[in-house]
C-alpha cells in the first residue's frame, strides 16, 4: 500500500510504500513521508488500483455509519515540525477519476 500527501497548491504527489513498525502505531504499521511546508491531501492506494483512501472527517468521526461526512481534511504541514495521526483510511468516496 502507498500513502501519498497531495498539496493543494498545484497537485504535487508525494508517495511511499515504505512501512514504519512500532507500538505507537494502532496495527503496529505507520508510514512517514518527507515533504515540504504547504497544505495536503493525504491518502492510501492500493498497487494497481486507481482508488483511493484519503484522509476525512468520517476517519475522524470514527468511521462509524452514523458519520455522514467522507469531506477530505486539509492537512497543513509546518517547516520543522512533524504532524502525527493522519490516517488515510475512508474508501467510501471511490471515485478513481479524483
Amino acid at each position: 500500500m502507498f500513502v501519498c500527501a497531495e498539496t493543494l497548491q498545484g497537485g504535487k504527489v508525494t508517495c511511499t510504500d515504505e512501512h514504519v513498525q512500532g507500538e505507537k502505531y494502532e496495527y503496529g504499521l505507520g508510514y512517514k513521508l518527507e515533504i515540504d511546508p504547504g497544505t495536503y491531501y493525504v491518502y492510501a492506494q492500493l498497487p494497481d488500483n486507481d482508488y483511493k483512501a484519503y484522509y476525512t472527517k468520517h476517519v475522524t468521526c470514527g468511521l462509524s455509519v452514523e458519520c455522514e461526512s467522507h469531506e477530505k481534511i486539509e492537512v497543513t504541514v509546518k517547516a520543522g515540525e512533524t504532524t502525527s495521526n493522519i490516517d488515510p483510511m475512508d474508501w467510501y468516496d471511490t471515485d478513481p477519476s479524483q
